[in-house]
């Protein structure tokens, strides 16, 4: 019951959070895009090695990499890495409503990325509102079934949300048969 009042109250700041504003969707080929957002839970080790795999695809691919990950402990773990491109936001800056209290994170949302890329599967509060009030061009992410999925521009489809590894190779294979003139 106060999981659905808290959800409910969540929407209803995305909503307020919205009004007004008016993001421009722009989907470009992969060679085109220059900033790429990655939004994921990095609670636990494996989630982390996947989404900086992916990351450094990009970089190798000679884009700007930006990712934003929630960290559900205290204090950030061991193998967390901050740089400058890479931030993170503990349980401890998330306010009740699952908004998050960080500087960080508002600078990542006004972001103009060409594309985010959501990796947050579990569907997280606090990453979902992150990916909901995004200002990117295209948010990319995973269609499940009995989820809210409109906040995608571009879905992928059939895949366990429990691979990760074969929807960043979804991800690729597809980004890359993207034409734009």
């Amino acid at each position: 019951m106060l999981s659905a009042i808290k959800n409910h109250l969540l929407q209803r700041k995305i909503k307020q959070m919205l009004e007004g504003k008016e993001r421009t969707v722009r989907i470009k080929s992969l060679k085109d895009m220059r900033s790429i957002a990655v939004l994921y839970d990095a609670s636990n080790e494996n989630n982390y090695s996947r989404a900086n795999q992916l990351i450094r695809h990009f970089k190798g691919l000679k884009k700007e990499v930006m990712s934003m990950a929630f960290i559900n402990f205290k204090d950030a773990p061991h193998y967390i890495e901050t740089t400058i491109t890479a931030n993170f936001y503990l349980k401890s800056e998330v306010s009740w409503l699952n908004v998050p209290n960080s500087k960080f994170v508002d600078d990542f949302i006004k972001m103009d990325f060409d594309m985010l890329v959501d990796l947050n599967f579990d569907r997280n509060p606090s990453l979902y509102y992150i990916l909901k009030t995004s200002e990117a061009h295209c948010k990319v992410g995973l269609r499940q079934p009995n989820m809210d999925n409109s906040s995608y521009d571009f879905m992928l489809e059939s895949i366990d949300p429990t691979d990760i590894s074969r929807f960043m190779k979804e991800l690729l294979h597809y980004l890359e048969l993207i034409k734009t003139s």
